[in-house]
């Protein structure tokens, strides 16, 4: 075939240097430095391995393309997918046809894939999926860039939201999304003999949030993992059973996986239904809910308080409607109910009965039911 090409058949072998390269065919041009594998084709260097249908290595360039069935690993990284280019000099990694990442904890699947593990950043397009098996985290989206000093990710689609996945427990699975996803960790110093690190969320435009406990929706959310706390902005609302929580600002603060502590901030309001025909209402500057064991332990209203309750009877039926208005108000419960109620600072009430109430009168001004934007399903939350 001339004086520079040489071609082996059967079980082919080819050694230059630290690269040893095996297939069915090998086509070696010393004219181009290319050398072609042909059929069951596996390409190995010291810290490097390959296989594919067929594998050409350009010598010059010192870039490897994988075509067909192509898998490749470095000692940093594994990839596959339907064609791989790799440059061994910037170790930029191109995927085509469904591709797979992995680069533990990490794990990018996707239709398209560009890595650079020398600056280590990825940009994956096309039914993209990123977990964090440490974290227990999975994103769905159509886009995602991700930087791999910082665990740094940001997802966002072209049609519809991106949504993460967080398996906070084999019992409890959180749902997140929005318009942008961005999730990221840091490290921090626990003590003078350790450094811990915490991951954050940041989630922004149309988000809303769902789990077994509670379900939400705000502009925007922040979810710092050293406190565990959301905090929603916006005029945020969230839901727990039947209860309905609204300010311009809500901080939601998570302990064993149960809600622990809300605390309302601005223009205030709390809703809640046994029937969705009635509804008890309390609204103030601010109010703190403390949770005991994921149920309403005590409720603290404070600034121009308000609150409208409606009361039963030893039978659960309706028997009257109390209006109270003060500075701040102190709710304390027990096992759900409420047991015990404090007014302070010039309380004023009035009790009318029940057939003589005007119901829609009597709602609070910031009374707004908002009982059908919230989200039940994981479906509401891709749109």
């Amino acid at each position: 075939l001339g004086e520079k090409i040489s071609v082996f058949y059967g079980n082919a072998q080819y050694v230059e240097g630290d690269n040893t390269s095996t297939a069915d065919t090998i086509r070696s041009d010393e004219n181009t430095l290319v050398t072609t594998l042909i059929g069951n084709a596996v390409y190995q260097s010291t810290d490097e391995y390959g296989k594919a249908d067929k594998i050409i290595y350009d010598g010059d360039s010192d870039k490897v393309e994988l075509q067909g069935n192509a898998y490749f690993r470095n000692d940093q990284n594994e990839v596959s997918g339907n064609q791989i280019l790799f440059d061994k000099v910037t170790s930029n990694v191109v995927v085509s046809g469904r591709s797979v990442l992995s680069n533990p904890p990490m794990l990018i699947i996707a239709d398209e894939l560009d890595y650079n593990s020398e600056n280590g950043t990825a940009y994956a397009d096309g039914n993209v999926i990123y977990q964090d098996t440490s974290s227990n985290i999975e994103i769905i989206c159509e886009h995602a860039r991700y930087i791999d000093s910082s665990d740094y990710m940001i997802a966002y689609n072209d049609v519809g939201k991106p949504v993460l996945k967080n398996e906070v427990s084999p019992e409890d699975t959180l749902f997140l999304s929005g318009d942008t996803l961005i999730s990221y960790t840091e490290q921090y110093v626990v003590d003078s003999m350790s450094i811990d690190t915490a991951r954050f969320f940041i989630a922004f435009h149309h988000v809303e949030l769902l789990n077994k406990d509670m379900q939400a929706v705000a502009d925007s959310l922040r979810y710092n993992g050293r406190d565990g706390i959301f905090t929603l902005y916006d005029n945020p609302t969230m839901w727990s059973d039947s209860s309905q929580y609204a300010a311009d600002t809500i901080f939601i603060n998570m302990k064993n996986n149960k809600l622990h502590q809300l605390d309302l901030v601005l223009d205030a309001s709390i809703i809640s239904t046994d029937d969705f025909e009635y509804f008890n209402q309390i609204q103030g500057k601010n109010i703190t809910c403390n949770f005991a064991d994921g149920e309403i332990d005590k409720l603290s209203v404070y600034g121009n308080s308000q609150s409208v309750f409606y009361m039963k009877d030893e039978d659960n039926a309706y028997n009257g409607v109390n209006e109270t208005t003060c500075s701040d108000m102190i709710f304390l419960f027990e096992n759900g109910e409420l047991i015990r109620t404090n007014y302070y600072k010039e309380p004023t009430s009035k009790l009318t009965p029940m057939n003589m109430a005007n119901h829609e009168e009597i709602r609070l001004s910031r009374f707004d039911w908002k009982y059908d934007s919230k989200p039940s399903i994981l479906e509401d939350l891709f749109f």
